[in-house]
């Protein structure tokens, strides 16, 4: 899993995010194929009203006002609208087939629009979905044009040739459109991937899986504070010497264990703020510096496994201050800065408490 879920209260908002975004991209494929089929229907109306094809201009005229209402109703009613509109235009091009199967106009020629039908169902319905009313649609063709019985139903004398070949055109068409939305998903999955990994390092710290500076800012921008606020920053004594010691290995080992600290005993949210450097916020403030002593106590007793045979110990220097809830993160960090310098210019090991 790329993402670390605090709560499942942040787990069911990303997938409100994913849903949201997968609804949307759904809207407007299913907007853009409406308008494109009566832009089509209504050409097609105008050339068969000047051809004088008078049963084929009522179905093309009843079909594009079809789709426009389809578009409306998908327009008006959002996510259910979609469900309407799709439903709808299943019925309707079901019948729109039928109809040019058995009538042939005009001289055989709107049969051949069936062959646009896979890749309408692919981009409205997705790959399941559509394989089965191709499935539906490939059965309808084969009693038609390739059963005694079916043929009587014919109002067009289509050639053997056709009816024997259009068949097999319209499985060809539909595996290829099947690849190709095949393609498409695998594209789509590793965007979403991509993106996913992409918003999560644009917010987390990625040696640590704390939240980076930016990431800090953004939550506070989504979290509502209470009457006071408190900021804690920690900065890990000698950290130097770990790398120069034990090597840049250990000391990321060091880091990410000292985050790990921090998210066990404070319980709130924890940002690497830079180097060895970590910040800690309460949106509504924290009860008592002994929970911030508490975690320097842990930490300077607490063993650091960097390899099977090496155990180091560490302190940490920590400045705290509470602001009101009007004060910005800015300035709340700067007087954390500052009795954190304060701990360190003090002999370090130390927490520094300004309320």
């Amino acid at each position: 899993m790329i993402k670390d879920y605090k709560s499942m209260k942040d787990f069911f908002i990303d997938i409100k995010k994913k849903l949201t975004y997968e609804d949307q991209r759904k809207e407007v494929q299913y907007s853009v194929v409406f308008q494109i089929l009566f832009f089509v229907s209504i050409m097609m109306t105008l050339l068969n009203a000047y051809m004088h094809k008078g049963n084929l201009t009522f179905a093309t005229l009843i079909f594009s006002i079809a789709c426009i209402v389809n578009f409306i109703i998908l327009k008006m009613f959002k996510n259910i609208g979609m469900i309407i509109s799709a439903s709808l235009f299943v019925i309707e091009i079901f019948v729109l087939f039928i109809f040019f199967i058995v009538s042939g106009k005009p001289e055989g020629f709107s049969a051949i629009w069936i062959a646009m039908l896979p890749s309408c169902g692919m981009i409205l319905f997705g790959r399941k979905i559509a394989t089965f009313l191709c499935s539906v649609m490939f059965g309808i063709l084969a009693f038609f044009f390739w059963t005694p019985f079916g043929r009587h139903f014919l109002m067009y004398e289509y050639t053997d040739s056709f009816r024997q070949r259009f068949p097999l055109l319209f499985v060809a068409f539909f595996m290829m459109t099947l690849f190709l939305e095949t393609v498409r998903v695998l594209t789509q999955n590793e965007l979403d991937i991509a993106r996913e990994r992409n918003d999560y390092l644009s917010m987390h710290d990625e040696l640590t899986g704390a939240y980076n500076r930016h990431g800090l800012k953004e939550l506070i921008l989504k979290t509502k504070v209470g009457q006071k606020q408190t900021v804690i920053m920690l900065d890990i004594d000698f950290f130097k010497k770990v790398n120069d010691n034990y090597g840049h290995d250990a000391g990321d080992i060091a880091l990410k264990k000292i985050e790990n600290f921090m998210q066990e005993k404070l319980d709130t949210i924890v940002c690497r703020w830079g180097g060895e450097e970590f910040v800690a916020w309460y949106p509504s403030g924290i009860e008592s510096v002994q929970n911030i002593e508490g975690l320097r106590q842990f930490i300077e007793s607490s063993d650091i496994q960097l390899s099977e045979s090496e155990t180091i110990h560490l302190t940490v220097s920590i400045g705290a201050v509470e602001g009101g809830e009007n004060e910005n993160l800015e300035n709340l960090i700067n007087r954390a800065d500052e009795c954190l310098y304060k701990a360190k210019q003090t002999g370090r090991n130390k927490v520094v408490w300004e309320n």
